[in-house]
């Protein structure tokens, strides 16, 4: 089971903790199985920094739906005018190449 690790500010998005500022639409619902792998998290902090992480254990199709879902958030909070959103979309294109750079497509190898 692929293990990768996002921060902790894109597990707050993505459990809908945090929510938009001024974006032209809602963030898309997550789905069962993504929600429960957020459940499980291990929140840490980096060592030698003051960054939360969170440790993500889940299998290749829900951590591929969870890329996904961030794909979507990034394109939604970077259409709204407001900064605090722009800077939440860098935070899901962050996270979405952290898990695609862990769980490759299948087909491709590292």
């Amino acid at each position: 089971m692929p293990r990768f690790e996002i921060a902790d500010d894109a597990y707050r998005i993505a459990t809908g903790q945090v929510q938009p500022m001024a974006a032209p639409e809602s963030l898309p619902t997550v789905d069962p199985e993504v929600r429960s792998a957020l459940d499980t998290t291990e929140r840490y902090t980096r060592p030698g920094t003051l960054v939360l992480m969170r440790r993500i254990d889940a299998d290749r199709s829900t951590a591929q739906t969870l890329c996904e879902w961030f794909v979507k958030a990034e394109v939604i909070l970077r259409r709204s005018p407001d900064s605090i959103d722009q800077s939440r979309s860098r935070i899901c294109g962050t996270a979405a190449k952290a898990i695609a750079h862990a769980v490759p497509a299948p087909g491709l190898r590292r």
